[in-house]
């Protein structure tokens, strides 16, 4: 990707996603889910003996309390306040809808630091009117497929395991808030923190995080209509 003070949105270059095993490229699909254990499941609020992943992972979807079905990407960093926020945004905008996206913090900031909210407008991204959210407002209510750590505060404190999660990736930045001088140095380190923010996204869509974030939540949404895939 061009690094030229900015990163050339790449968008337009990710592929369709055809739904699959939410699993490894290439893989088998998994055996197909009885209907009589996924109601039993659901009656009783615990899953089956001997449980299979995909029921869990229904019953997390049919228990979260979010408009947006199917598992999501959840982006966690301290403060939820640039660089969580950041990611979130550019996951939405180049994954182009195909899964939910969220993002919290461990220790979330009281707003969304007003240099973050400056530096995104610039690529068309309004997050004013956002706030920051603590990671407790998601943990165990809402399906997880990809746990994102965008910096080591976080990584030291938030869940080592996610309900439901197949991937917790660790991707740390350097906290801009952090940094000190000039009013114009720090909006320029915001700048270069976003960029770097955009690239790491878009490559990770890029590299197959697209279709498996996209294909688990096609799987979930076929469960949660009734509709085990074969």
């Amino acid at each position: 990707m061009t690094r030229a003070g900015s990163v050339t949105p790449r968008s337009g270059t990710l592929r369709s996603v055809t739904p699959l095993s939410p699993g490894l490229p290439g893989r088998a699909a998994p055996t197909r889910v009885p209907s009589a254990d996924v109601a039993e499941a659901l009656r009783t609020r615990r899953p089956p003996a001997p449980a299979h992943p995909l029921e869990l992972l229904w019953m997390l979807t049919k228990e979260a309390p979010m408009t947006e079905r199917g598992p999501g990407v959840l982006v966690l960093c301290t403060g939820n306040s640039a660089r969580s926020q950041m990611a979130e945004a550019f996951l939405r905008r180049h994954g182009g809808g195909r899964f939910p996206v969220y993002s919290a913090g461990t220790e979330p900031a009281a707003e969304i630091h007003p240099l973050t909210v400056e530096v995104m407008r610039e690529r068309g991204i309004d997050l004013a009117g956002r706030r920051p959210e603590h990671v407790d407002r998601y943990l165990g209510t809402i399906p997880v497929h990809t746990v994102i750590i965008v910096c080591d505060g976080a990584a030291k404190s938030c869940p080592a395991i996610w309900p439901g999660a197949q991937r917790r990736l660790l991707w740390p930045f350097e906290d801009p808030a952090a940094f000190a001088g000039s009013e114009e140095e720090r909006r320029a380190k915001f700048r270069k923190l976003r960029d770097a923010i955009e690239e790491r996204v878009v490559g990770w869509l890029e590299a197959g995080g697209m279709r498996l974030a996209a294909a688990a939540s096609a799987w979930a949404s076929q469960l949660a209509a009734g509709t085990p895939p074969s």
